[in-house]
């Protein structure tokens, strides 16, 4: 009977702590959504700021190799990479719509907006071409276009890793060293497979 009692009670008790947690839990979301719409109505009311002095990237169209070629795929990122080199081009990956707001005003918003996609463009698309050039053992194209996405600080893990392996073909583990600093400062969830590559290579 005693037993019955106690189970009774423990099931009571913990009742009571999901209770009490999930009342905890529902008033976290509260507070988190009213300091959400408090921030959004501040960076509604920003005026419009100079952007003009901001990181943009340039496409060094000169040095990238661009070449004629029957490989459609690496035609068309070719192509690709010469539009994009037309277009304002920011890496704002570390910033919410709302920081933008906050920090450049409003109505930047929608131009900054489009120079965060084209950047987005420009990284996946320097992955497709350097990895189609390294399948078709064009090994020195591919590096360098590669090394330009390192330098435009992409948070692909997979140029990361290829460039990796090329420095390594080439028993580059200086390169390889510099490369593993660049790979830690990612804004990536594949920050840790890079880096952790890029360790393995270097012990090897």
């Amino acid at each position: 009977m005693s037993s019955i009692i106690f189970m009774i009670s423990l099931l009571g008790f913990i009742s009571l702590l999901i209770r009490f947690k999930s009342s905890q839990s529902n008033k976290q979301s509260e507070e988190n959504t009213k300091s959400f719409w408090a921030k959004e109505r501040e960076a509604n009311s920003i005026r419009k700021k100079d952007i003009s002095n901001l990181p943009y990237i340039v496409v060094p169209l000169d040095s990238l190799p661009f070449h004629d070629t029957d490989d459609i795929s690496i035609s068309r990122y070719q192509d690709t990479i010469r539009k994009l080199a037309e277009r304002e081009l920011l890496n704002l990956s570390t910033q919410t719509n709302t920081d933008l707001k906050l920090n450049y005003g409003a109505a930047n918003l929608p131009f900054l907006t489009n120079c965060d996609t084209g950047y987005t463009e420009l990284i996946k698309t320097l992955q497709q071409w350097g990895k189609a050039l390294y399948d078709s053992n064009n090994i020195t194209d591919a590096k360098t276009v590669l090394e330009f996405a390192i330098a435009c600080k992409t948070d692909i893990a997979a140029s990361y890793i290829l460039l990796g392996n090329i420095y390594l073909s080439a028993n580059n583990t200086e390169q390889i060293s510099l490369l593993l600093e660049s790979a830690k400062e990612m804004n990536s969830p594949n920050k840790k497979t890079a880096i952790t590559h890029l360790q393995n290579i270097l012990q090897q």
